[in-house]
């Protein structure tokens, strides 16, 4: 480590400060965001948001150009966001004015250890039933969405779809693509692939299929990649997991076909409704994480998808 790096290191650890250092040091703890107001909120696994503490808005603001400075990057008010990767993996978004009216900062822990679906029966976020269903998705190689909103823990959910994959097929090569590092992975025949300016996620998917894999996890479908993706679970890829962005589990087909058809012309429903077995949908209710929904994708049939609803009925958090 050079001293540049040294000093930088140092002096991150200083400005998160105790407050902060603590609650990403704390196993339960998945986000920790400081507001443009100087509030700290933690959001635990199945615990209600809690502030728990207040930082000043120059420390905030030091903080944000220190792990720029180790990023290479500069913050300014014309280049007024920052995505980078602190050193402990979690991943590290920051605002400043004018995008917001004072520093702002969102960190995404980065987990090394991933729950279990068993450990989502026990915090009443999902029933045994759907916990069940699941397992049988993972052993029989259904490809599954993982579906919600912002902050809903689909990647959380994904994780814990994956070591399920592990428990059941060891030897699987899974080839895991993401634009952000956030997938936690122990299986040991893994190959993880990140875009970059040059190599977007329609080519990571391309590219893996020349791979030899066995899964393909996809971190987050955003756009053309899906028609890859829908192709690679078509043609002898199954077992497969990719997060998306939506607002409801049948949205999360509607979400496909849009982002098919930015890379391919015609009605791919068809093609979409073979590839994806079940969706997942997981949302905060309460400020508490449930899986609301599990979509059983049968087939196209009569110009519509043929699903049944796996809902979720009497389930409560579990202290």
């Amino acid at each position: 480590m050079s001293e540049r790096t040294d000093r930088l290191h140092r002096k991150l650890e200083t400005e998160l400060g105790p407050v902060v250092r603590n609650a990403l040091a704390d196993a339960e703890v998945v986000e920790v965001d400081i507001n443009p107001d100087g509030q700290i909120w933690v959001d635990r696994h199945g615990v209600d948001l809690a502030m728990i503490g207040v930082m000043g808005p120059q420390v905030v603001m030091s903080l944000i150009c220190t792990v720029a400075a180790m990023s290479d990057r500069v913050v300014t008010p014309t280049a007024p966001i920052l995505e980078a990767t602190l050193p402990d993996g979690s991943r590290f978004h920051a605002t400043i004015p004018p995008i917001t009216t004072a520093p702002a900062i969102a960190i995404r822990k980065h987990l090394s250890q991933a729950l279990t679906l068993d450990d989502y029966v026990r915090q009443g976020v999902m029933t045994r039933e759907q916990c069940e269903r699941l397992r049988r998705a993972v052993a029989n190689r259904e490809n599954i969405i993982v579906a919600g909103g912002t902050g809903s823990g689909k990647t959380t959910l994904t994780n814990a779809l994956i070591e399920e994959i592990g428990r059941v097929n060891p030897g699987h090569r899974l080839l895991i693509l993401e634009d952000t590092p956030e997938i936690v992975c122990h299986n040991p025949n893994r190959v993880a692939k990140r875009t970059t300016v040059e190599v977007d996620m329609r080519g990571l998917v391309r590219s893996s299929l020349r791979m030899n894999p066995d899964r393909i996890i996809v971190g987050e479908v955003r756009g053309g990649e899906a028609e890859a993706l829908i192709r690679a679970w078509n043609t002898g890829h199954p077992g497969g997991v990719a997060t998306l962005h939506c607002s409801s589990a049948h949205a999360a087909l509607g979400k496909l076909e849009e982002y098919v058809a930015d890379a391919v012309a015609g009605d791919k429903r068809r093609g979409i409704a073979e590839a994806v077995d079940l969706v997942a949908f997981i949302e905060r209710a309460a400020n508490r994480r449930v899986l609301s929904e599990l979509l059983l994708v049968k087939g196209f049939a009569n110009n519509d998808y043929h699903t049944e609803v796996i809902s979720k009925e009497n389930v409560h958090v579990v202290a």
